[in-house]
């Protein structure tokens, strides 16, 4: 790649995939019920990989190579294009996909924080059904001390272990021998990988993979946010490829995960789900890097691939367009598995009827939430509100016509504007209610002392720069 010299021009790209086959909805009769029923035989493999936006995906659309080996999956599996993380941070993102419910309810608010002990995680759902439930979690975050341990069988913690790094090659010595172990076993495999997070510093051959045609560089070891304003444009370009390197690392990984699992004969026996906890911010708007802290595009949309096992002749859509968010991953393994949800309160919606018609819509709204002050997104396939609690301006974006959301257009579209925040507030009301039927006393005192927080995982939060 040349060096950036200049005006940087930049090329919308969109998402490449192979030809979109002709999905004829089936509607929900025999076939239906008996593919699904057969996919509750089979193992599960939920992959996250830390702050991935969607739109550097090479099989969504990205023009630098980051992820060849996804790519080669996407082939293989359902590509979700429209996915987005129901908060952006990873705590409170993972405690709604283990457990169904948003924010609101969870109040993962602060860095003690932990689930509730009164809402059932995916693992413990797992565990009900006899299924063996196994985790590696290299990132703090998603500790057993916060409660993301409980319902599995094993939680490897492995920033705990010495010589340690966060680096995504550092899981393969533990992953691939677990699945030689396990290849007969019927399980719920989790692996929380911490790239493409920040600092984007991987392992070689991938470091100096794109950032090393530049002239212009930074520091990617200090945080960017204190410096934004200084970054000169060839700069920003660095920083971004310097994540693409962190995500072409981890692409690699992922690759020898499933390359391992189908020399064992398990990954046609498994439903793989590869996914994000949240995205990334890069710089786009008001130089903004880094997540949790604004609605940006960037931070929200994530990827989704599922592959699903092929059986009974079914025929599956290469890409689904639907809205889709966090908490429908668990609605839709509730559905696979038949899981006793808590009084069917969580939010999620099955993907299953997608895969029978892709054009059909599961979800007319989502919203995404901020932790610590509240800030909300509520969002459509059309429009984008951003609401904040601490009386800032209200934000409102017209995604057909600005799918960045660059350009607040709500003195332009008040009353529509209005009318999303009344379902907004109405959506608000309803989640605080179900919290306080849910949770006994106040959520802010379920917070653990930090005195109870283990050196080491105190040690990996302060790398990944949550606490100083």
């Amino acid at each position: 790649m040349d060096s950036f010299k200049g005006l940087l021009v930049w090329k919308k790209a969109s998402i490449m995939r192979r030809p979109e086959k002709k999905i004829k909805p089936a509607g929900l009769g025999k076939d239906f019920l008996d593919w699904k029923r057969s996919l509750a035989d089979r193992n599960t493999v939920l992959i996250i990989l830390d702050a991935a936006r969607a739109d550097h995906f090479s099989s969504y659309g990205y023009w630098r190579p980051t992820t060849p080996n996804l790519d080669k999956f996407a082939e293989e599996a359902v590509l979700f294009t429209d996915a987005y993380s129901e908060a952006l941070t990873t705590r409170a993102s993972m405690g709604t996909l283990f457990t169904g419910f948003p924010l609101t309810v969870l109040s993962l608010h602060s860095i003690t924080s932990q689930i509730p002990e009164e809402l059932t995680t995916l693992a413990q759902m797992f565990q009900k059904k006899t299924i063996k439930t196994t985790g590696f979690a290299g990132v703090g975050n998603v500790s057993s001390s916060f409660g993301f341990g409980r319902g599995f069988d094993q939680y490897f913690e492995l920033y705990r272990e010495e010589e340690f790094y966060r680096k995504s090659q550092e899981y393969l010595p533990y992953v691939l021998p677990w699945l030689e172990s396990n290849k007969d076993n019927r399980f719920f495999l989790y692996v929380h990988f911490k790239e493409p997070h920040a600092a984007y510093s991987p392992l070689l051959p991938f470091k100096g993979m794109f950032t090393g045609a530049f002239e212009e560089s930074v520091d990617l070891s200090v945080h960017l946010n204190p410096i934004a304003d200084t970054l000169t444009d060839g700069q920003i370009e660095f920083i971004r490829a310097g994540y693409d390197e962190n995500l072409a690392s981890v692409d690699s990984v992922v690759g020898e995960i499933l390359e391992k699992m189908r020399s064992l004969g398990i990954l046609d026996q498994s439903i793989v789900i590869v996914t994000a906890d949240h995205g990334e911010l890069l710089g786009e708007k008001d130089s903004i890097f880094g997540h949790g802290g604004y609605f940006g595009e960037g931070g929200m949309h994530i990827p989704l691939f599922i592959r699903f096992p092929k059986s009974h002749g079914i025929e599956y859509p290469a890409q689904v367009h639907a809205l889709v968010k966090t908490s429908d991953l668990l609605a839709t393994l509730a559905d696979i598995h038949d899981f006793d949800l808590q009084n069917d309160l969580i939010l999620g919606k099955s993907l299953l009827p997608l895969l029978w018609d892709p054009a059909a819509e599961v979800n007319p709204f989502m919203i995404s939430e901020k932790r610590g002050t509240p800030g909300y997104c509520y969002r459509t396939k059309k429009h984008k509100l951003i609401y904040w609690m601490e009386n800032a301006p209200i934000e409102f974006y017209d995604l057909e016509n600005d799918p960045d959301a660059m350009n607040n257009v709500y003195e332009q579209n008040r009353i529509l504007a209005h009318y999303y925040l009344t379902g907004l507030k109405k959506w608000i009301t309803s989640q605080t209610l179900i919290r306080d039927a849910l949770l006994k006393g106040d959520p802010s005192v379920r917070e653990i002392d930090m005195k109870q927080i283990d050196e080491k995982t105190l040690e990996n939060l302060r790398a990944l720069g949550y606490i100083k």
